[in-house]
């Protein structure tokens, strides 16, 4: 949120400001000396022509020629406060309350000035004393509600421009403190009506409309967002709270091509800070501006070598662009700086890239321990080992990934891939059926099940299979050829010889279709064709001889 400015709660006192221009107009019974009425027209007239510390000068020679009186005090007070010498005028007024403690708006002034001087505990006496003395003086509620502010008291400081908006109550300065007290205190609605009261007479007003960019953001108003951020780079082109506002809208829509140039302007405005380009970098990032991204995370490093987010980042950019050496290295600078299970899946993932299976698989293996029910982390770690022929572990990985995710097809199928490769042929027909009860028409799964009910002896099954797989999907010639075997096994000789024609024109190089075909021509009298076929295979498979002719 941005700060606050003198503009709206910090003013001299209206009062001592008419008599230092006008020091002729005292009431008549003031006891104020010749001399000192005299130095206070030459200080009038020193400060119209901006001559400030001169006036301020010849006040001080007049309060130091006699017994001063209290009005020369206020006036040397207020030069020394324009002049920003806010101790010096400090002492004045504490002199002023001391002699005179009902003064109207000496301790107000002092308080203003303890403000000043960053001393809020002896502001917030200062102006309790003064609205304790003057109880129309809605000015000291709305210093100590600054002061409340300042030292994180929001209840007390809302409390305190509350009072004062019942002595004054069409006070903006005093609804702007609320505001921000109410902001501060998470009463966001609130907050927005308070600047809603202000917004048409201040429309300009760069803390305001600041503070509504936050309020916006805050409420997940994008639409609010953008519009206050533009009033306020309508008047502040170079706002970095409106560019703020505008890049966090761009990213909340994705509409990341326009959040990265605000980003970038943002660095241009401040070219220092880690943060701004980290958040050029990850809008480029996002809008597949590679090379731009790439840049502005170094640039973020530069600045915070340490920062791991931003290493992880990049060793994202470099893997996209294929530089899988270069990301690897991030992501492992990124688990020395901050380990965390997102970057070893990403080391794990590269490693695979590079062809490097076994520091993939013991990243795997870290992140299961971390997080058991992690369940791609499980089936990645399964698909290693199974590609390393590690069934029976690659199995207990695959129920693992299952486990973690019950409604995973993919990974049931695969349990029934590694089950019916270690010759459980039931079970894996009971683990396909699982997965078919989830996804019906699931080719795979299908096939799956055909497979294991052909090798199972389950010749309706397979058939029943076979049939449903035909609806969805293309065979595989070795499918076709196991349901051909299943056929002629049960007699139906006729159909089998179909399903190895079939295969054979998928593969007309498939010795053992050539040579079961021959068998199942040869029960229905078929011999010339079926010799003609069994040549054919001997002389694609000559050891076949054996197995079949011997």
């Amino acid at each position: 949120m941005s700060e606050f400015t003198d503009h709206w709660l910090w003013f001299v006192d209206e009062e001592l400001v008419d008599r230092l221009m006008a020091p002729d107009e005292v009431a008549p019974t003031a006891s104020i000396r010749p001399a000192e009425a005299a130095a206070a027209g030459v200080a009038m007239g020193l400060h119209m022509q901006g001559r400030t510390r001169e006036a301020a000068t010849e006040v001080e020679r007049a309060l130091e020629s006699g017994p001063p009186s209290g009005d020369l005090y206020g006036i040397a007070g207020n030069l020394h406060f324009q002049l920003g010498e806010y101790a010096k005028a400090a002492e004045y007024f504490a002199k002023i309350r001391a002699a005179a403690p009902d003064h109207p708006t000496a301790g107000f002034n002092l308080g203003v000035c303890y403000e000043r001087l960053g001393k809020y505990e002896q502001a917030i006496e200062a102006f309790t004393t003064a609205a304790a003395r003057h109880n129309q003086l809605w000015q000291a509620h709305v210093g100590l509600g600054y002061c409340h502010l300042r030292l994180g008291r929001y209840s007390r400081a809302l409390q305190a421009f509350q009072d004062s908006l019942e002595l004054q109550p069409g006070s903006e300065k005093a609804v702007f403190g609320m505001a921000v007290a109410l902001q501060f205190m998470g009463r966001l609605q609130e907050a927005k009506d308070a600047y809603a009261r202000l917004l048409p007479a201040y429309s300009e007003n760069v803390e305001m409309l600041s503070n509504l960019v936050a309020l916006a953001a805050a409420h997940k108003d994008y639409a609010g967002v953008q519009d206050y951020s533009r009033r306020l780079l309508a008047v502040k082109p170079d706002s970095r709270t409106a560019l703020e506002g505008l890049m966090t809208a761009a990213f909340a829509e994705q509409d990341y091509p326009s959040a990265a140039q605000y980003a970038k302007t943002i660095t241009e405005i401040a070219p220092g800070e880690y943060q701004t380009w980290y958040n050029r970098a990850l809008a480029n990032h996002k809008a597949g501006f590679a090379p731009a991204a790439e840049h502005a995370y170094r640039e973020a490093l530069r600045l915070d070598p340490r920062a791991a987010q931003a290493h992880a980042n990049l060793g994202a950019v470099l893997q996209e662009a294929g530089d899988f050496a270069a990301a690897k290295a991030c992501y492992e600078e990124a688990l020395t700086l901050r380990p965390a299970p997102d970057r070893l899946w990403n080391l794990a993932l590269v490693c695979e890239q590079l062809g490097e299976p076994e520091e993939a698989e013991l990243a795997y293996e870290q992140m299961v321990e971390i997080r058991r029910d992690w369940a791609d982390a499980w089936f990645r770690l399964a698909t290693i080992r199974y590609d390393r022929g590690e069934l029976d572990r690659a199995l207990q990985a695959f129920e693992s990934a299952s486990n973690s995710r019950p409604s995973w097809v993919e990974a049931l199928i695969d349990i029934g891939v590694c089950k019916y490769k270690l010759g459980r042929y039931e079970d894996a027909l009971q683990v396909f059926g699982h997965a078919l009860a989830i996804a019906p028409a699931h080719p795979l799964a299908l096939a799956g099940q055909t497979a294991s009910a052909v090798v199972a002896g389950d010749a309706e099954q397979a058939l029943a299979s076979y049939q449903a797989l035909r609806a969805v999907a293309e065979a595989a010639p070795e499918l076709m050829f196991n349901i051909g075997l299943v056929l002629q096994q049960a007699g139906q000789n006729e159909a089998a010889a179909g399903h190895y024609r079939e295969a054979l024109e998928k593969r007309p190089e498939f010795p053992e279709a050539l040579v079961n075909l021959g068998h199942a021509l040869q029960a229905s009298g078929q011999m010339e064709e079926a010799r003609a076929l069994w040549a054919r295979a001997l002389e694609l498979s000559p050891e076949l001889a054996t197995a079949y002719f011997s």
